[in-house]
């Protein structure tokens, strides 16, 4: 049976693009929560902070909506594994969920008790791995026999990349919709992909695993790329504009490349 899901939320937003003004960064660092600003600073580079910041939006933005509760009002927490939920734990009318990597943040949601997961990869060789075998040796305990096969069978290194962290989305976004940890074993969990590839702008639905082999089928919306204004359409201050935000974030390297190349240019002085 195939159904719609009611309230299916799926947004992206590119934060690897974004190059925010001084206005821009401002508004987004004091419309979010105390901790999470301050937790925001901590990060080294750039590129971690502006991902982290967009989550948390993304988060706060899809909860004021879709409830309908006051942007000021929205309080969120973490459980002891990470995973940030509302504070009012009682509350189940919403289940979301947030990742990043590469140049994308993502959000996903589901409006009722049903839980949600959601990861994302950019199909990249990892920094200090020389050849993609390698890669793949490291990884070896995390996938089973049949996914392996799954991800070797394809002729070109940059297709087995992708199938490979097609695989390990899947894995992460069950884990986190569970709420098992870090600690759950990923070659517990086997998937079966039967469409090889993912066309661009189409959801695939046809992948099963041996968790959710008699699971229903949903009808799922596509990702929704949101640009700045619309991130914050809804947003309100919750703490005071403070430049020094602006000051943390424009010292920052963009990212670990150029930390490196930096730090390069002055030794050589």
């Amino acid at each position: 049976m195939v159904r719609l899901t009611m309230g299916s939320i799926r947004w992206a937003f590119n934060f690897g693009k974004w190059k925010p003004l001084r206005e821009e960064w401002l508004l987004a660092a004091q419309s979010v929560q105390l901790e999470e600003n301050q937790r925001i600073h901590k990060f080294v580079f750039r590129k971690d902070a502006k991902a982290a910041l967009v989550g948390r939006l993304l988060l706060r933005k899809v909860i004021a909506e879709k409830l309908d509760i006051p942007w000021q009002k929205v309080k969120l927490v973490r459980t002891e594994k990470g995973k940030p939920i509302l504070e009012d734990t009682e509350d189940h009318r919403i289940s979301f969920n947030i990742a990043h990597q590469g140049d994308y943040t993502v959000l996903a949601s589901e409006m009722g008790p049903s839980t949600v997961g959601i990861d994302v990869m950019k199909a990249e060789r990892p920094n200090g791995i020389k050849g993609l075998k390698d890669f793949f040796r490291l990884m070896r305990r995390q996938y089973t026999d049949h996914e392996w096969v799954t991800i070797l069978k394809n002729p070109d290194e940059q297709e087995q990349l992708c199938a490979f962290y097609r695989l390990w989305c899947l894995k992460e976004s069950y884990i986190k919709a569970v709420g098992i940890g870090i600690g759950f074993e990923l070659k517990r969990m086997e998937f079966h992909i039967y469409s090889p590839e993912v066309p661009i702008g189409q959801v695939i639905l046809d992948t099963r695993s041996l968790q959710t082999e008699d699971m229903t089928e949903f009808t799922m919306p596509n990702f929704t790329h949101l640009g700045f204004s619309h991130l914050v359409d809804t947003a309100e201050s919750l703490l005071e504009s403070e430049d020094s935000n602006w000051e943390n974030f424009t010292n920052k390297p963009e990212n670990p490349s150029d930390w490196k190349r930096s730090t390069a240019g002055s030794l050589d002085i």
